[in-house]
This record gives C-alpha cells, sequence and structure tokens, in this order.
C-alpha cells in the first residue's frame, strides 16, 4: 500500500474505475518517494486496459526507483524485466513480451507485498496527527485516509471528513494535496457519508479542489450545479 497521501489517492482511483487517473497520482507519489506507488505505477506498464500503453522500458524505469527506494518487489520486478530486455538471442518483440509477462507476475499482488526490513518505517498516526496539528496539509489528509479506513485508529467517518475539511482550509490556492483534501469532503457532503448531506457545501469544496486545479472536482462541481438547480 502507498505510504503518501498522494499515492492512497491513485489507490482510490484504482478502486473508482479510473485507471488513467490512479497512474497519474502514482506517478506524482513515485516523484516524492513513495516506493509502493512506483511499483504499482511499473506494474501498470506490464498490461493492457491501466491507463497508459505497455512498455517494458517504463515498467523497467519504475521499477528501478522502487527498488532504489527499498521495495523488494520492485527489485525482484526490475531484475526479471532487465533479464528479458538484455537477451540478445530473442527478437525484440518477444522480449518485450517476456518482460512484460515476467513483470506482471512479479508485481501481481504488489499491494499486499510484505513489507521489506529496507523499507522506511510506515507512518504512524502519532506523526500524522503532530504534521496536522503543525499546518501540514498532505498529513492531515493522511490521517483523514487513516480514520476514514480505520487504518492504525478507530474507523471514524465523522473525523475523517473533519480532517479533510482542516486540510481544505489550510492548504494554499495550487496545493495538490488541499486540493484532494477539498474533493474528498465534498463528496461526503454530497453523499452524507460521515457528515449531514449538504449540496451547497459541496459545491462550495469542489469548487475550491477544482479551482487548484482538480479536474475531477470541476466535473462534479457541474454534477452538483445541475442537480440544485445553482447553474
Amino acid at each position: 500500500m502507498p505510504s503518501s497521501s498522494v499515492g492512497i489517492a491513485g489507490v482510490d482511483a484504482e478502486e473508482a474505475g479510473d485507471p488513467a487517473r490512479a497512474a497519474e497520482l502514482y506517478r506524482q507519489a513515485c516523484g516524492i518517494d513513495d516506493a509502493a506507488a512506483c511499483a504499482l505505477l511499473g506494474s501498470k506498464y506490464t498490461r493492457e486496459g491501466q491507463g497508459v500503453e505497455p512498455d517494458a522500458n517504463r515498467a523497467l524505469e519504475y521499477f528501478r526507483r522502487g527498488c532504489e527506494l527499498g521495495n523488494a518487489v520492485s527489485c525482484d520486478a526490475m531484475r526479471q524485466v532487465e533479464a528479458h530486455l538484455a537477451s540478445a538471442d530473442e527478437a525484440a518483440d518477444e522480449a518485450t513480451d517476456g518482460a512484460i509477462a515476467a513483470a506482471e507476475a512479479a508485481v501481481e499482488d504488489v499491494a499486499e507485498a510484505e513489507v521489506d526490513p529496507s523499507e522506511p518505517v510506515p507512518v504512524t498516526v502519532e506523526d500524522m496527527r503532530r504534521g496536522c496539528d503543525g499546518g501540514e496539509a498532505i498529513d492531515c489528509l493522511t490521517l483523514g485516509h487513516m480514520y476514514r479506513d480505520g487504518n492504525g485508529v478507530s474507523r471514524d467517518h465523522n473525523q475523517a471528513v473533519a480532517l479533510y475539511r482542516t486540510a481544505c482550509d489550510i492548504s494554499k490556492s495550487n496545493d495538490q494535496f488541499g486540493s484532494y483534501a477539498c474533493h474528498f469532503a465534498a463528496a461526503a457532503y454530497e453523499s452524507g457519508d460521515g457528515v449531514p448531506q449538504d449540496m451547497a457545501r459541496a459545491l462550495v469544496l469542489y469548487q475550491k479542489s477544482c479551482d487548484a486545479g482538480n479536474d475531477d472536482s470541476c466535473e462534479q462541481a457541474r454534477v452538483v450545479q445541475l442537480a440544485t438547480g445553482n447553474q
């Protein structure tokens, strides 16, 4: 499982059936040294229908980065892809097909893989609470996910939404993590999940997220506007 909020958002996008969005979020998370996100992105380049075009060389790039960050699954997949791409006796397309098949097998269960001892220690609730109290939107967002999923704390959707609101409120106009938090809070108010349904508040939060560059929020703001007649 990714350790960063943006990586977790990628998993959420995956579960929501948006593999292209998930790929972009994994790419961002890998860029901030989320090893599991690098592995998940590498795995996307090993098969069709994952929001990106299959590409063994790109898969290798992200597996290598995940391995450098200590992800054991990435290291195993990287070695298999390298072996196939280096094979001088096979036709180039056969080598690529072999690399893709090998990498796909290596990362089939990457999200559930056991943690390698060399990986960074997972974030704790206390770490995130300190960061959130210190004004870090990303930590408030991560803590919100923890309460939403019951990860290290008792599941509490109301508390999750409160933390999303905090992250949204303290974020700067171009803060991508704050924009995600605004979106999650808006979705809760739209559906009434953890808080009383409030379409007007949902629209305000979607619009703030949209203004920060979240295209999904822009689209959802239009949906809410149409549903409420507020155009």
